[in-house]
């Protein structure tokens, strides 16, 4: 039933589950627009043309990682966008909706503040006071550090350190290394710059191993050498 409500897309599928919604009050689906253009037209009728950019532009920066996903997706059309498709007319036709069932407006009027150039000047020493806070607690940390290295258990110093993605496919190997020997590994958030699709040497199956908002630029693959094979 999932499925086959996404496949109709974002916003169709939006739609047929917006009645379900406790939270933005009691709603009809013959209320809601049947596309996201007419749904876009209707809210908009009561603004100024001059003004839609204002209202585009603060509702796709609002969340501007699923702007930029969305607009990934749009432009790579994978198969995963052709089965269930969404962009950006879809989404702010959503958010507009909502904020409008919400009574939220659809942009904030600036208004100019004449003590900004005090704020921003507040800001930085507040930002330099915090850096100046950490730097002195790194340094109290490292003062702290005894100075003799033969001191130290040579036994609680690993053999190795590795570094890893933060990732589920990372933690069987980072698991079976540390089982090893006296190794230590550590997750990081990112995957290396290399931005790549792994052939599996088992199956054949090609898997992606890099962020989904990432276009693969490598297809990685392994071979077995015959006289090794077993």
């Amino acid at each position: 039933m999932g499925n086959a409500i996404k496949t109709e897309g974002f916003y169709n599928a939006w739609r047929l589950l917006a009645p379900y919604d406790s939270e933005i009050g009691t709603i009809l689906l013959k209320d809601i627009p049947k596309t996201s253009y007419e749904a876009i037209e209707i809210l908009l009728k009561d603004y100024a043309k001059k003004d839609y950019i204002k209202i585009f532009t603060h509702h796709l920066t609002a969340l501007p990682g699923w702007t930029g996903y969305i607009n990934h997706r749009t432009q790579s059309n994978s198969d995963w966008q052709q089965e269930f498709p969404i962009d950006a007319m879809d989404y702010l036709a959503v958010r507009l909706w909502t904020a409008q069932k919400i009574k939220t407006p659809f942009y904030i009027q600036q208004v100019e503040n004449k003590s900004d150039e005090l704020v921003s000047k507040m800001q930085y020493v507040w930002l330099q006071a915090w850096e100046k806070s950490w730097q002195n607690q790194l340094i109290n940390t490292l003062e702290k550090i005894p100075q003799d290295i033969q001191s130290i258990d040579s036994t609680t110093i690993p053999d190795a350190q590795l570094v890893f993605c933060i990732d589920t496919r990372s933690e069987v190997i980072r698991r079976n290394i540390e089982s090893k020997g006296n190794y230590e590994t550590f997750g990081y958030a990112g995957f290396f710059g290399i931005a790549m699709d792994y052939q599996s040497f088992n199956d054949g199956v090609i898997r992606k191993s890099c962020p989904p908002i990432v276009a693969s630029a490598y297809t990685v693959s392994e071979s077995a050498q015959p006289e090794k094979i077993r």
